[in-house]
């Protein structure tokens, strides 16, 4: 490395996903009205003087909360007001990393027991896939693709339970633990990929063993790097 180079420090790329959040949120309120078309996505970067992946993923999240619809070669339409219905999963979204952590460890450690006792053939498949391809992702870089594969692993070993209820609550959570995970892998400083883990975690759940397979979860959740995951 040339002695010349500058030493960077992590860009906090999440701060400013949620001040274009926030603008969205105040415009969505007061100037869109449910139905309207939103700008495209080069408007909206020229208006916020951000990079394309920062206002795909505000889309991403205000899609996820049910307040945005993408409708394909059509465009973004407003669905509703974000103060129409304050849902769950708009709360947890302002939420801290914290207390989403807090309550997501009551909730994987009870799945994770949960499925252990009722998984069935065609989830250990589903888990088994899912893992599969949030390597390949991981591999070949796909950071985005490496995201959604693992939120949906554990999504799925919540469906596993086949508590309709559990189930229902752990998907309201997806949106912020999407956005949390993305702002983590980011620092590749202090990432620490986990793959060894989830297998483990999946073999567990296969042999039924609930004991270790709650363990592993709560595991997952260990701070690395010296803060907090949210994997």
């Amino acid at each position: 490395m040339n002695l010349n180079t500058p030493k960077f420090t992590a860009v906090p790329r999440r701060k400013l996903v949620d001040q274009v959040l926030e603008q969205l949120h105040d415009a969505l309120n007061h100037h869109y009205r449910p139905g309207d078309r939103m700008p495209t996505e080069p408007e909206l970067m020229e208006m916020f003087g951000v990079g394309r992946s920062t206002i795909r993923e505000a889309v991403k999240i205000l899609v996820h909360a049910g307040v945005l619809e993408v409708r394909q070669g059509d465009g973004t339409y407003v669905r509703s007001r974000p103060s129409d219905s304050d849902s769950l999963e708009q709360r947890l979204l302002r939420a801290e990393t914290v207390h989403i952590t807090e309550v997501r460890s009551m909730m994987d450690a009870q799945a994770a027991r949960l499925a252990s006792e009722r998984r069935t053939d065609t989830d250990l498949e589903r888990m088994k896939q899912l893992l599969e391809e949030r390597k390949k992702a991981l591999e070949v870089g796909n950071y985005a693709a490496y995201v959604d594969y693992d939120v949906e692993f554990h999504c799925s070993i919540a469906e596993a339970s086949h508590n309709p209820v559990l189930i229902d609550l752990y998907r309201a959570f997806c949106s912020a633990l999407r956005g949390e995970l993305s702002h983590l892998i980011v620092d590749t400083q202090h990432y620490e990929d986990r793959s060894e883990l989830h297998d483990q975690l999946l073999q567990a759940i296969a042999n039924r063993d609930a004991d270790t397979a709650v363990r592993l979860s709560l595991a997952n959740l260990e701070p690395q790097g010296g803060r907090r995951n949210s994997k």
